[in-house]
C-alpha cells in the first residue's frame, strides 16, 4: 500500500470527510519518533526480561541449595518479583495499539497517546511495583546465608546504591523519552482539531 492510498484510507476514515493538510501535521515527524520510541521500548523490555530471567534461574538454583528456611523464602520471594517483573511489562506492551484502517487518523493518535501514558507511568511508579517488591525477598536471603552483620550491612549497601540508581535512572528516562512525544502527539491532536 503507497503513502497516497494510506492517506485516502485515512481521510475518508474522517469523521467530516474534509482533507487534512498532512505536511503541515508532520506525520512523517512523528512516525519516525514514534517508531525510535517503540525501538527503545522494544530494547528496555527485552533487557528486563532478560534480567529477570537469570533472577528467576538464580534464585531457583538457591532456592534448592540454600540449607535455611530464610534463604529459601526469600529465594522464592524474589522468584515472585522476577515473575511479577515480566507480567507487568507485557501488561503495558499489551497496550500497544496496531494500525487499525477503521480508525481516524485522530483515535489512532489517541490511542497511542494512552499508550504512552501506560509506558509513562510504568516508569515513574518503577518504585513501587519493580524495587521494593523485591525488598523483603532480599533481606529473607541475605539473612539466610548466615553471613556476619558487617559483611551484611556492605551487601544491604550496595543493595541499596543499586536500587537508588535503577530509580533515578528510569524517572530520567520518564522524562526524556516520553515527555516530548506526548507533547507532540498533543499538538498533532490540535492540529487536527483545527482542520477538521
Amino acid at each position: 500500500m503507497t503513502e497516497k492510498q494510506l492517506k485516502e484510507i485515512w481521510q475518508s476514515a474522517n469523521d467530516k470527510n474534509e482533507t487534512i493538510n498532512f505536511h503541515s501535521l508532520n506525520l512523517k515527524e512523528m512516525n519516525q519518533q514514534i517508531k525510535k520510541f517503540e525501538e527503545t521500548i522494544a530494547a528496555r523490555n527485552n533487557r528486563e526480561i532478560f534480567a529477570a530471567m537469570f533472577v528467576i534461574i538464580g534464585f531457583g538454583y538457591y532456592a534448592f541449595t540454600i540449607p535455611t528456611l530464610l534463604g529459601k523464602l526469600g529465594s522464592i520471594w524474589t522468584i515472585g518479583c522476577g515473575i511479577w517483573v515480566i507480567y507487568k511489562l507485557k501488561k503495558v506492551e499489551a497496550k500497544q495499539p496496531g494500525f487499525n484502517i477503521e480508525h481516524s487518523i485522530k483515535q489512532q493518535l489517541v490511542d497511542y497517546q494512552e499508550y504512552v501514558k501506560s509506558e509513562q507511568q510504568l516508569l515513574n511508579n518503577i518504585l513501587y511495583w519493580y524495587l521494593l517488591p523485591f525488598i523483603p525477598g532480599m533481606v529473607l536471603f541475605m539473612l539466610g546465608t548466615g553471613k556476619e552483620w558487617t559483611d551484611l550491612l556492605v551487601s544491604f549497601s550496595i543493595i541499596f546504591i543499586v536500587f537508588l540508581a535503577i530509580y533515578l535512572l528510569n524517572k530520567e528516562a520518564a522524562k526524556k523519552q516520553f515527555t516530548p512525544l506526548l507533547t507532540d502527539i498533543e499538538k498533532t491532536l490540535q492540529n487536527l482539531e483545527q482542520v477538521t
